[in-house]
């Protein structure tokens, strides 16, 4: 043989080996994963959410915050997804009822809406009397709600209601009473009852967040944060509900967990930043909403400049890595 055939036979060779191992390669690890109807379809669904997300629709939101806004704000609430808060199955369990248990309920019923008063202004519950959760760590103050003795609050059911069960399941946890409990789908249940029914969701026409608010961008883009917060004459707040970083240097403003006395403290703090800028940290939609709710009371009932109030949104692991250099 002489040294040109040896040497195509060679790269022949070569070449059939590499083709052999790829083949190899193809039936032991792709094909399986290919055929794996477990995996590839939770990618399939992950992806398709990712779109249904950045084509959330507006109107849906725009009752409290901007386009814009509302887009960022579906696509942070995926980001923290993870971390977000569920409710516990046994709390679910023992204290939760379903709109669809009410008419088992044979005790007269009490609703308590728990959520912020402007929420409650903007529709409720038809009968529901206003209580933030926050404030609800005794029972005699359903009591007091409700004008009701003793006698009177043990023959009654009380259910409690918020936006999507959080903090509603909170207050029902912290009592621990059979006969108060919480609305485990939150608010969103009554939009497909009729309006005249019994346990139909009043609107009043006056929005949660006026339209001025509501349509302006405050987001900052965390260069401009950083600027802000290296003048150490303003203010940052922690709007977050789920804290991925704990950051020392921020004040902790969750308008939804505060009581109402422990609101007024902090509030008094926050005031006199008036002539100063003031930041607000906020990840998910809940955040965003509380953001333009406290802008909101800011304006009107202190006179605060709006324009000096800014939102860092989906940021706050970046803003800390970037602050603590």
């Amino acid at each position: 043989m002489n040294k040109k055939n040896f040497f195509i036979i060679t790269v022949l060779s070569f070449i059939a080996v590499i083709f052999l191992v790829s083949m190899y390669c193809y039936f032991l690890f792709f094909l399986p994963l290919k055929n794996n109807n477990e995996l590839f379809p939770v990618f399939d669904k992950i992806n398709l959410e990712k779109d249904k997300m950045k084509e959330v629709n507006c109107e849906a939101r725009e009752a409290t915050l901007g386009c814009g806004e509302a887009r960022e704000s579906a696509l942070g609430y995926t980001n923290k997804v993870n971390q977000k808060k569920e409710i516990i199955e046994d709390v679910k369990n023992k204290f939760g009822i379903s709109i669809n248990d009410l008419n088992s309920v044979n005790k007269n019923i009490f609703f308590i809406d728990g959520r912020e008063p402007e929420e409650f202004l903007n529709a409720h519950l038809n009968g529901a009397k206003n209580l933030r959760a926050p404030d609800i760590d005794d029972y005699n103050k359903i009591k007091e709600l409700f004008n009701l003795n003793d006698a009177e609050f043990k023959s009654s059911f009380f259910i409690i209601y918020c936006h999507d069960g959080t903090r509603s399941s909170d207050v029902a946890l912290r009592l621990g009473f059979e006969n108060i409990k919480f609305l485990v789908e939150g608010v969103d249940v009554f939009s497909n009852l009729e309006k005249n029914s019994k346990n139909s969701f009043i609107p009043s026409g006056i929005p949660s967040i006026s339209n001025k608010i509501r349509d302006k961008d405050f987001t900052v883009d965390i260069n401009k944060a950083n600027e802000l917060f290296l003048d150490k004459e303003n203010i940052f707040l922690d709007g977050r509900l789920y804290k991925d970083e704990k950051i020392d240097y921020l004040y902790d403003f969750r308008i939804n967990l505060l009581s109402s006395e422990e609101y007024d403290k902090r509030l008094k703090h926050i005031l006199q930043y008036k002539d100063k800028e003031i930041v607000y940290m906020a990840d998910i939609y809940t955040d965003l909403f509380y953001a333009k709710l406290l802008i909101q009371r800011l304006e009107k009932n202190y006179g605060f400049d709006g324009n000096k109030f800014h939102v860092l949104f989906n940021q706050s692991k970046e803003f800390y890595q970037l602050t603590n250099r």
